[in-house]
């Protein structure tokens, strides 16, 4: 994950180019890469059913779902629900925390049928979706507030979300029965429970395909950027590090796990006088004896600056954008689609989003060319592009153009095109048995799905390739 290296010093350099290799490569499934930590059902489906683990999953959870709750009429649902009832399979096992996550997984699937059973019967006008634009814009996963999951938070999470749902609606969606075509409740009420156990049957997929790969994940725990990012916002950092004894021991923790991080970040690279991320802790006990914590956080902070710009930085610029100084645009070749449906969806999302006051970015399409951008259409594929700073987009065939999410998507993935990386992490934190992941910046196009393109991605874009203009004009 090279940094842009326009304005690194010869320190930084080091940084940059002498990665370490367990954290760079990537041993993930292609269906598990271009998952965003806002993927909805629908796409976190496809990636499993690719993964061609899905279909096995709901023949062994279909099995049991009619013995969830075979009725519950006139009152509570039957014991077996969270009991040990040896007429019902009870979706929690004995021990306390850990749930049949496959029954899950089936009880989502029949949640999004009876949405679609439903909307089979209603006008286009008055359908009925757990996901819409309005509820997307809203999304966003901020850096102070990481989503956590695993196996023990989806069961707390699913308790949560059985005892609040009304008793007709347990009826059918953890019977085995037909499916009514109505909400049978009322729907705002319907609407609210079947969004909670749709978040947790699309967390439950996510965990179920990240799992297995957490040795993956747990190595990318050194590209966290959480300590570098607080501790530059701390006033004072340096009196409070030389104090850290006179600090309470709520403030003295938090130090601790940032100036963790930051050491850990120098374990992405591996040029002298920087250490694996093991070692951090006693190099941090030692400072702290030493009452040296100042000049810990000196010797580490290049290294969390570097990591961070890994998110933020263009890399791999085009050769085809043209910069216009006089104009204020930009503009790009695009290879011509050749339908003016997808003509106009180009045009129509990537000038609309990618704009900054009178700056303005234009797409020009033309026939041929070696390394022009393009669009590509496959079905069921999730959106992405072929590399950072590549030439395709790989887009749904399934997907309406109208959608939010593939509007989204189109716009995101042309930020890649142009250099832009993603801006979210993710991985494993073995000491709690979950993932975490977060966003450095909601309003990003880059961070996530509430984002837009920003003045820091036009002052990025301005900076590379604005740059290659004056250089050609002088």
């Amino acid at each position: 994950m090279p940094l842009c290296t326009r304005t690194l010093p010869a320190f930084l350099l080091l940084l940059v180019f002498v990665s370490y290799e367990p954290v760079q490569a990537s041993s993930l499934p292609r269906e598990l890469e271009n998952l965003d930590p806002e993927a909805t059902s629908a796409e976190l489906r496809r990636a499993y059913g690719r993964s061609g683990r899905l279909q096995a999953t709901l023949r062994n959870a279909m099995q049991q779902v009619g013995g969830f709750v075979q009725h519950c009429t006139g009152g509570a649902c039957p014991p077996g629900l969270f009991g040990n009832s040896s007429n019902h399979r009870s979706i929690l096992e004995a021990t306390a925390g850990r749930c049949d996550l496959e029954q899950i997984i089936a009880v989502g699937e029949r949640n999004l049928l009876w949405l679609n059973t439903i909307n089979k019967t209603r006008s286009p006008e008055q359908q009925l979706a757990f996901t819409s634009p309005k509820l997307q814009a809203k999304m966003g996963i901020p850096i102070d507030q990481p989503k956590r999951y695993g196996h023990r938070s989806i069961c707390t999470k699913l308790e949560r979300v059985v005892s609040t749902m009304p008793e007709d609606m347990k009826t059918v969606l953890f019977g085995k029965g037909e499916l009514p075509e109505d909400p049978i409740v009322p729907e705002k009420t319907y609407l609210e429970q079947g969004r909670s156990l749709d978040e947790l049957y699309q967390t439950t997929l996510r965990w179920k395909m990240f799992e297995p790969h957490r040795d993956h994940f747990t190595r990318l725990s050194v590209m966290d950027i959480r300590g570098y990012y607080f501790l530059q916002r701390v006033k004072n950092l340096e009196n409070e590090l030389a104090d850290f004894s006179g600090l309470t021991p709520q403030l003295q923790e938090q130090y601790r796990t940032w100036l963790l991080q930051l050491c850990a970040n120098a374990s992405v690279v591996a040029g002298e006088g920087f250490t694996r991320a093991e070692q951090c802790k006693g190099l941090f006990e030692t400072a702290l004896a030493d009452e040296a914590l100042p000049a810990y956080y000196e010797r580490f902070v290049v290294a969390g600056a570097a990591v961070y710009r890994t998110y933020f930085d263009i890399q791999n610029p085009r050769e085809n954008l043209d910069w216009s100084r006089v104009d204020h645009q930009a503009e790009v070749t695009f290879l011509d689609p050749r339908q003016q449906p997808v003509r106009d969806f180009l045009q129509t999302n990537l000038e609309d989003e990618f704009r900054y006051q009178e700056w303005q970015l234009h797409l020009r399409f033309v026939k041929r060319g070696a390394g022009v951008p393009r669009v590509l259409f496959e079905a069921n594929a999730a959106p992405h592009v072929n590399g950072i700073g590549g030439d395709t987009i790989t887009m749904n065939a399934n997907d309406s153009l109208d959608e939010f999410g593939t509007r989204w998507a189109i716009r995101h993935e042309f930020g890649h095109l142009l250099g832009f990386p993603d801006c979210y992490f993710e991985f494993f934190d073995k000491t709690v048995e979950e993932m975490v992941t977060y966003q450095i910046d909601p309003t990003d196009l880059m961070c996530s799905r509430a984002g837009h393109f920003t003045k820091r991605m036009y002052r990025e874009l301005e900076a590379v390739y604005g740059e290659e203009v004056e250089v050609a004009i002088r």
